[in-house]
């Protein structure tokens, strides 16, 4: 390289960028190496500011970000291994999202002139903050490359949750929603709850199509979402709300869109008439319209809440109480402040799960828990007290010597909907039995059962699924 190429390319690095781009179009012969001579040596800058812990200078960095962009744009020019070092040396810099760093245009242009390597970025989970400031860029750009972009983060992070606010058009949320229909992954991914909320209505149609994607057999919860969706984008038309279906697919998936019709309508008739509407217009066949155009039976979640129902009972475990002091509480919040003690027998005492089943959760959740003392039957109920349940949602009945340990009470296998119940055993302190709520936050109430003696047989705690109350209805599913 002469002298006074070298001379381009060191202006280039220091942010004076028009020289180069200008002898690169008047020497086309030689804006190749321009452009790759200059992409390594700001490659080589964004490499050193990341080590330092920050990154180039954000109006230095964009002006050499287009002007790549530009130089390998021109014919001679083969942009991809110039493409490879800009998206390397965007990941290579410290910083996080909102400092602006990255170009979208460019991100886009190195999508689509380096797709492998940027692919490779996309997946870096090494550490760098670069990574969390290319994923918030990625977000915002538009089009079919920002659907591609989106489809190659959740590839590999499935919890991405995917920003809205760079989606201009409608056609930049229809590319993302389609980009989503076609991974082959198992579950919705975490994106699908922000794209569906938001999708204007000509979008509306690939939000129903990520649905059934992920909804074999059908999933009631994101069906009946889907619903609520619907009825806010409806114009009480049959022919204009039809627009936001994708009849195209109801022969593919038509159990589930006939619960979907069910779930966005509020009658029979109204379900009817989106199917007549769709038939009319050609959209599906005669034959199709009678396998959708029933909401008979009509699953009771699509005309309001629908109730936990009572499924049946587990073992916990056993509670340990060496002193005979009962606690019903948070067992997180119980460590910190001690809750009210019940007086009961020292010993080791069963404790009971109860569990119910609702359509929008595939397995049944916790609704009670129960300290059975004695077997004999209750003759009344007193009320005890009530806590509420923290951001971890657990609920407990343990020793409360064992919770003033202070010592650590937790349990991965409790984290989740799903009913689970675990022990944790505190030595002479006693034992504490677990057990997950569905509802963060709920309010638990506790009941104290009596024999005919008036001596404590049972504890109840109600966990609010099924809202008991036995001082109204002491006839419980399970006694």
């Amino acid at each position: 390289m002469s002298d006074s190429d070298e001379g381009l390319v060191a202006a280039f690095a220091a942010g004076d960028v028009e020289p180069l781009v200008a002898a690169a179009r008047e020497r086309p012969e030689r804006a190749n190496s321009y452009a790759l001579t200059a992409a390594q040596s700001v490659h080589e800058a964004a490499l050193v500011a990341g080590r330092a812990g920050g990154h180039l200078p954000a109006e230095r960095w964009a002006a050499q970000q287009l002007a790549l962009e530009s130089v390998a744009g021109l014919g001679t020019v083969d942009a991809r291994p110039v493409a490879e070092l800009v998206i390397r040396g965007m990941l290579a810099q410290d910083f996080w999202p909102g400092d602006e760093v990255i170009d979208r245009r460019t991100l886009a242009w190195c999508a689509t002139a380096a797709p492998d390597a940027t692919a490779d970025a996309l997946r870096e989970r090494d550490g760098w903050a670069g990574t969390y400031g290319l994923l918030d860029t990625a977000d915002g750009v538009g089009g079919a490359v920002g659907g591609w972009l989106l489809a190659r983060i959740v590839e590999e992070d499935p919890d991405h949750m995917a920003e809205t606010d760079g989606l201009a058009t409608d056609d930049d949320w229809i590319h993302r929603l389609r980009a989503l229909a076609e991974l082959p992954v198992t579950k919705p991914p975490a994106a699908y709850g922000a794209l569906s909320g938001r999708a204007p209505r000509r979008a509306m149609p690939w939000a129903i199509r990520v649905a059934f994607a992920y909804a074999e057999p059908p999933d009631t919860w994101t069906l009946n979402r889907l619903g609520i969706i619907l009825r806010q984008r409806s114009a009480d038309d049959p022919e204009l709300d039809g627009m936001l279906m994708p009849w195209d697919s109801a022969a593919r998936w038509p159990e589930q869109f006939r619960l979907l019709l069910a779930a966005w309508t509020s009658t029979s008739d109204e379900h009817a008439a989106l199917v007549g509407a769709a038939t009319g217009s050609g959209l599906i066949s005669p034959e199709l319209a009678v396998a959708i155009g029933t909401a008979e039976p009509r699953p009771a979640w699509t005309d309001g809440p629908a109730p936990w129902e009572y499924a049946g009972v587990v073992a916990a475990g056993t509670v340990r109480i060496p002193d005979g002091r009962l606690a019903a509480c948070d067992p997180i919040w119980g460590r910190e402040a001690s809750p009210p003690a019940i007086l009961v027998a020292p010993g080791i005492h069963n404790v009971e799960l109860f569990t119910a089943v609702h359509p929008f959760y595939e397995e049944p959740g916790s609704a009670a828990i129960v300290v059975r003392l004695v077997d004999t039957a209750v003759t009344v109920w007193e009320v005890f007290g009530e806590y509420q349940v923290g951001h971890g949602g657990l609920a407990c009945f343990g020793a409360l010597a064992a919770l003033e340990t202070q010592e650590e009470i937790l349990s991965e296998d409790l984290f989740g909907p799903h009913a689970a119940s675990d022990t944790c055993d505190l030595g002479a302190a006693g034992s504490v039995v677990m057990v997950n709520a569905v509802e963060q936050d709920a309010i638990c109430h506790t009941w104290i059962g009596r024999d005919a003696d008036g001596h404590i047989v049972r504890v109840l705690t109600d966990l609010g699924l099924l809202e008991l109350d036995p001082l109204v209805d002491p006839d419980l599913p399970w006694e």
